[in-house]
């Protein structure tokens, strides 16, 4: 009895072994888990490591140089030099990866071609990042910065003052949209009434897109709103072809062709004693 049980767990843990892929290093070691990806080594840009999956330890990361052999249950992407992508189970054989496919049959590739490995969830991960990459949505690639200041004053003089700006930009490839906002306040109370001295608000939004790798175009708008003694709003619009010195699309020549539109209005506040 004892021993058909002893038996029995042989070969389910033989058939796990099995299932689970398998790493052997130069250095004889080997290593039972699941094949995840490789990735850059986390303290060193130029080196790349192959991480295992391991039920003992969780994740092991082991320099690729340092990768003898490579035998997988599950397929694994392999992409190459060439911008190919191997998809299949992977076994070595005399310094060769063996990659057996679906569509054209085993293939085989040495190993200084391989520059990514990726089981099917990381290719479905690296996919999708490409993906959106690629076709971004407008919520995608926003960053910015926001600064405020506070001042106040008591004694002699009893002011007080506060600014708020804001900056964030999205920028893809194709296209670059920025907005910006600054808002101004400051009162003094030194002597009655208290006096607002400065309100003020600065808002624009401007959008440049790539014609082509030289040609850009672009627009914006800015607003204005001073609330102290005279409210002014000011809105430009303005689009115009612009030619680029080279890819990085710095402007060199702006074409004489423009449309702009420029609206101002003021309105005097009365005050009353």
């Amino acid at each position: 009895m004892r021993r058909s049980v002893f038996i029995f767990v042989a070969l389910c843990l033989l058939g796990v072994s099995a299932r689970a892929d398998q790493v052997v290093l130069k250095n004889g070691d080997r290593i039972t888990g699941t094949i995840v990806k490789s990735d850059v080594k986390a303290d060193d840009k130029t080196k790349q490591v192959l991480i295992i999956k391991t039920d003992f330890a969780g994740d092991i990361p082991v320099l690729w140089d340092s990768v003898a052999s490579v035998v997988s249950s599950e397929p694994l992407h392999l992409q190459l030099k060439d911008g190919q992508t191997i998809v299949g189970p992977v076994s070595t054989s005399n310094d060769k990866f063996d990659v057996a496919t679906k569509t054209t049959g085993d293939v085989a590739t040495s190993k200084d071609a391989i520059v990514a490995v990726r089981n099917d969830a990381e290719q479905k991960t690296y996919d999708d990042t490409a993906y959106r990459l690629a076709h971004p949505r407008l919520t995608d690639f926003w960053s910015g910065i926001l600064d405020t200041g506070l001042s106040v004053t008591r004694g002699n003089s009893s002011t007080l003052s506060f600014t708020l700006a804001g900056k964030a930009v999205r920028q893809t490839d194709r296209d670059k949209i920025s907005v910006y906002t600054t808002a101004v306040y400051a009162s003094d109370d030194t002597t009655p009434p208290n006096r607002t001295t400065a309100h003020a608000i600065q808002g624009g939004l401007r959008g440049d897109l790539n014609i082509s790798d030289k040609v850009f175009i672009f627009g914006f708008t800015d607003n204005q709103n001073d609330n102290s003694s005279t409210l002014i709003c000011e809105i430009r619009l303005v689009a115009a072809p612009a030619i680029t010195s080279s890819k990085t699309k710095t402007p060199r020549s702006m074409s004489s062709a423009a449309a702009t539109f420029s609206r101002n209005t003021s309105r005097r506040i009365r005050r009353t004693s």
